[in-house]
């Protein structure tokens, strides 16, 4: 009998281990897949196969890591269930998964499982709430005309709001600018990472620098989710994504970051679209917050515009007259204003003598009450009433009907400042025959312009590479000045073009008038003339109207189109 209850006794004890067993190993293969670990690791796929964004091979533990979910929990959880104590700076190092893994199993945490590091440097930044960052165009550079995406930290110890933290993910571009920088980035040939900065840092460059004005928007997060995004930051550090320019971009990588923070389903490939624009993110972010809040911060150069529209005619007449002769003695207390924000934005490498002789001037002067309140107020333009930046459209001439496939296509209309940027835009149109040929595809056309003021004359210039069906390929580029007079703006210029049949340089003078029916655009040059009517319906359709003059055929081509953006 007593070897008989031993035997049982045996039996229910392996019973109950491999129970155990099998309960973790079916907890560790529902944990894998689920979208706090997938998000953790920047998964892409589905349960056919996994494929990490995360290129650093020292991030994962197992060697099939990177394309295993699963094989990664699971080495995980060997190094937590030994015997042995994890040292601490190998804890701290991967302090994010480690503390996201004893949260769904807490068996296996001991004494030693803690970063202290973390712990003191999370008191000490006491994050209170985690803001959305959207960076309006930048109009100079069209690589950037789609807007920026980064996180701002905002903390209950912090008096000034800029003394508060930021988190930026960017591509590590080296000295490469412009269309070496987008035309790299676009086949991924830089890595992106995530950098924690002081947000006047972020100020300074987006805003001051570059004229960008910010959105922030409260995410709502969480006690969970934003102790899981510094966990994150201080385990991610050095790694790196490979950086896109269409997808995995700032705004790719970040919707990403924030669906794993908030525990929400990972978007896979296929769901999501082959390119991943800043402000679409944005939107995409905000409707998913019921309460939202929103803050403004105006760049500096939306300040001084601000500023130029209350400036009288006599105003800038004398600011004229003094800056001529370098002496701004006589002016008012707005008039220095101006002087000294144009000087802080045009002229960065003024001498600091005559800098603090304008701010000593403009001490003994009173502080100009109307305009000082003004500065932080909200656009009349939100920052979601802008179209789309993809679209299909059907169009209509004599010759028969047409289609427009316009994989980026944007218009940025700010003050009356102009950038446009299109990228592989295609125009499929019917011959004589009524067969659909490819008329042209824009490859890659830009725009960067900003109007002269009564102070400033910069340069406006832009340039292109087509493809059209009767020249094959064909360069475009151009430079010369924009005025913007109220609701019109008039860009003359010098315009360049070459194919394999001509080279040729002649002056072109486009005319844009922006009204809340339409925007016009009239075309002349000594070859045609043309104008467009452009008119959004709603966010998401638009109807166009163009004309155009044939000088040398005598002859008139008209284009009606609708065109769906998404």
């Amino acid at each position: 009998m007593k070897i008989l209850r031993v035997w049982l006794i045996a039996i229910c004890l392996s019973s109950i281990s491999l129970s155990e067993v099998s309960d973790l190993d079916s907890k560790i293969t529902e944990f894998a897949h689920s979208p706090e670990w997938l998000g953790h690791f920047f998964y892409d796929g589905d349960r056919a196969g996994y494929t990490s964004l995360v290129e650093s091979k020292h991030y994962f533990f197992s060697s099939t890591g990177k394309y295993s979910p699963e094989d990664e929990l699971k080495e995980t959880v060997r190094r937590l269930s030994v015997p042995e104590e994890i040292p601490q700076e190998e804890y701290c190092h991967y302090v994010a998964r480690y503390e996201l893994v004893l949260a769904v199993f807490p068996q296996f945490r001991k004494s030693g499982h803690q970063c202290k590091a973390f712990e003191e440097w999370s008191q000490k930044l006491a994050l209170d709430s985690v803001r959305m960052s959207f960076a309006t165009g930048y109009i100079k550079n069209p690589a950037s005309s789609f807007g920026h995406l980064f996180l701002k930290l905002v903390s209950r110890n912090q008096n000034s709001d800029l003394l508060n933290y930021g988190i930026n993910f960017s591509a590590q571009t080296g000295d490469d600018t412009d269309a070496l920088y987008a035309l790299k980035g676009l086949f991924g040939q830089y890595p992106g990472g995530f950098v924690f900065l002081p947000y006047h840092q972020l100020i300074k460059d987006y805003s001051d620098l570059e004229g960008r004005d910010i959105w922030e928007l409260d995410l709502d997060f969480d006690d969970i989710a934003k102790r899981r995004l510094l966990l994150f930051i201080y385990e991610f550090d050095s790694n790196y994504v490979d950086y896109t320019f269409m997808n995995n971009n700032c705004a790719g990588i970040l919707e990403r970051l924030i669906d794993y923070l908030q525990r929400r389903p990972v978007k896979t490939s296929l769901q999501m679209k082959p390119w991943t624009m800043p402000l679409e993110s944005f939107l995409n972010i905000s409707s998913a917050i019921k309460d939202k809040k929103y803050f403004y911060r105006p760049s500096l150069k939306t300040q001084l515009l601000q500023m130029d529209d209350r400036l009288t005619e006599k105003q800038k007449l004398q600011i004229s007259d003094e800056a001529k002769l370098g002496n701004y003695n006589g002016l008012d207390a707005r008039s220095l204003d101006y002087v000294i924000l144009d000087k802080k934005i045009n002229e960065p490498k003024l001498d600091e003598n005559q800098y603090l002789k304008l701010l000593t001037a403009r001490s003994r002067l009173p502080v100009d009450t109307e305009t000082s309140g003004k500065a932080g107020t909200l656009p009349e333009i939100k920052v979601d009433d802008r179209s789309r930046t993809s679209s299909i459209g059907i169009v209509g001439n004599k010759e028969g009907s047409g289609l427009d496939l316009n994989l980026l296509n944007e218009r940025l209309i700010y003050r009356h400042s102009l950038s446009e940027i299109n990228i592989f835009n295609l125009q499929v149109r019917t011959d004589k025959d009524k067969q659909p040929i490819l008329a042209e595809v824009e490859i890659f056309n830009f725009l960067a312009g900003e109007p002269v003021s009564f102070l400033r004359s910069p340069i406006s210039y832009g340039g292109g590479l087509f493809y059209r069906s009767k020249q094959e390929l064909v360069l475009e580029a151009s430079a010369g000045y924009m005025l913007n007079l109220k609701d019109w703006l008039y860009f003359s210029r010098l315009h360049f073009i070459g194919d394999k049949f001509r080279t040729e340089l002649f002056p072109k003078v486009d005319v844009f008038y922006f009204n809340h029916i339409a925007n016009l655009k009239l075309n002349i040059q000594s070859r045609e003339f043309g104008i467009e009517a452009f008119r959004f319906i709603e966010v998401n359709y638009s109807i166009r109207l163009s004309s155009v003059y044939d000088t040398q055929n005598k002859e008139i081509r008209y284009l009606a189109g609708a065109s769906y953006f998404y």
